[in-house]
């Protein structure tokens, strides 16, 4: 319970020993301050017990799932156990009622009056004793008639925001499937071309490689390049080794295409086969590295990538440099959509395994990826 709660169920017990002790037993009985504290002091303990009895035990596991014929007796032996401390308390306090004038009988004289002719068991043998004793009940089932309301009120709640989550949850898994269709859809057709493409370069390196050995060089590269993306790429990891591979490939790809706009140094540092890695994670920092680095003029530009394995922490550094001349705002958009992307993967495929570190100065962007990977040794 918290303290919150704690709190209104004291506040709630004050109210009711208060009217119990100056309203219920204060105005209405007339009698020695024995009989009204005892009096007052057995209905607030009967009350708080069959309160919490009924309301936190009975209710859900009797009322709630429908088990009316236990929860019937249950109300029967309750209203019993009413009847019979009633029966006993009246028994020792007419006792001591200092009142014994028959015509001016205290009201605990007449309760015994009342119910002594019938005995124990007089409030299933006479109706006005059962009347009698219904009313001893009766701030029990207020009580409990508030708290039942209540319950059914919050399980309609609970109810209402279960269906919402629900229809909620449909809904995102609609679109999650109408997503996975369209993304099937869009790779059946992004796989014709690269295909036709992929041996159309094999068909293309046949045809030169003894023409002209570095252009047959340049076809053999693209097609490597092609190679890993439509076949190796597509399971959920692949070898460090590999990735690197790939990265390499990339690179002199670039190195033949700006040679005399970029200078592209790369360096690798530990042995990367037998570690997993998701496919295609790395490569998104080198493309942006070339995106930004070009542009420059006059100006020489460079591209740094760094590679180095320590135990089974990889990182992957790839910095480059940024073009003198004034250019659009746009500095801190070097980033752009396709490192957003990467850094959601890592987070998705790497949680807190993974450190992302980005950093631009006025002539350079460098990006540091930390990544704690497993092994497969």
């Amino acid at each position: 319970m918290t303290p919150a709660r704690l709190i209104r169920h004291m506040l709630l017990w004050i109210v009711v020993w208060l009217f119990f002790r100056y309203v219920n037993f204060g105005l209405y009985v007339s009698d020695s301050e024995l009989v009204v504290n005892t009096l007052t002091a057995v209905t607030f303990v009967q009350t708080i017990g069959l309160f919490y009895l009924f309301g936190y035990w009975v209710y859900p596991r009797y009322l709630y799932r429908f088990r009316f014929l236990w929860f019937s007796l249950f109300v029967l032996l309750t209203y019993y156990f009413i009847y019979l401390s009633s029966y006993l308390t009246t028994f020792f306090l007419q006792q001591t009622s200092p009142d014994k004038d028959p015509a001016s009988l205290s009201q605990v004289e007449q309760s015994w009056a009342l119910i002594q002719p019938v005995g124990v068991f007089g409030c299933f043998t006479s109706i006005s004793v059962a009347f009698w004793n219904l009313n001893n009940f009766s701030y029990v089932i207020l009580l409990l008639g508030g708290k039942l309301v209540k319950d059914l009120f919050m399980s309609r709640t609970r109810t209402l925001l279960i269906e919402r989550d629900a229809i909620d949850l449909e809904r995102t898994n609609l679109a999650l499937e109408r997503d996975n269709l369209m993304l099937e859809l869009n790779l059946l057709k992004s796989q014709v071309n690269p295909h036709f493409l992929f041996n159309a370069l094999n068909s293309i390196y046949a045809r030169v490689v003894d023409v002209n050995e570095p252009a047959a060089e340049l076809v053999l590269r693209l097609a490597e390049l092609m190679r890993y993306n439509l076949y190796e790429a597509n399971v959920p990891q692949i070898d460090l080794a590999d990735e690197i591979a790939y990265i390499e490939n990339y690179l002199s790809l670039e190195k033949i295409r700006h040679a005399s706009m970029v200078d592209v140094i790369f360096s690798a540092d530990g042995d990367f086969t037998g570690h997993p890695i998701a496919p295609l994670l790395l490569i998104a920092f080198v493309e942006n590295a070339f995106k930004h680095s070009l542009g420059a003029g006059p100006q020489s530009a460079y591209i740094l990538v760094d590679t180095q394995l320590q135990d089974d922490t990889f990182y992957f550094t790839v910095q480059n440099s940024l073009p003198q001349q004034p250019q659009q705002p746009a500095a801190k958009k070097s980033g752009g959509i396709g490192l957003v992307n990467v850094q959601k993967r890592l987070t998705l495929l790497y949680p807190e395994r993974y450190t992302l570190d980005v950093r631009q100065t006025a002539t350079s962007y460098t990006t540091v990826l930390q990544l704690q990977l497993g092994s497969t040794n």
